[in-house]
């Protein structure tokens, strides 16, 4: 099992990196950039938490115009998605 999931791991990975000089080809869902800006002038916190690499998230908001919207982006392990998600907002006090 450990072998298996070091290679499952390592594919990840790769297919992280490679994802990250196309983000600007990722188009975002019908509507969100419009339900980003009014959340945010509403005065909602807006933060991103991904399983993805946080620099493939930053790269993504920049290529359309969201990254100003946005307080912060965290990568949280699939794993271990709730534990982090409540430590992240613990520490922002949100």
């Amino acid at each position: 099992w450990g072998a298996r999931r070091r290679r499952v791991a390592a594919k990840i990975f790769s297919v992280r990196q490679r994802m990250y000089p196309r983000m600007d080809e990722v188009p975002p869902f019908p509507g969100m950039a419009e339900v980003v800006k009014r959340l945010h002038k509403s005065g909602y916190r807006l933060l991103i938490m991904t399983s993805n690499h946080e620099r493939n998230a930053h790269a993504f908001l920049r290529a359309h115009h969201l990254e100003k919207y946005f307080e912060g982006v965290y990568h949280v392990n699939v794993l271990y998605k709730a534990a982090r998600m409540l430590f992240i907002l613990f520490r922002l006090g949100i």
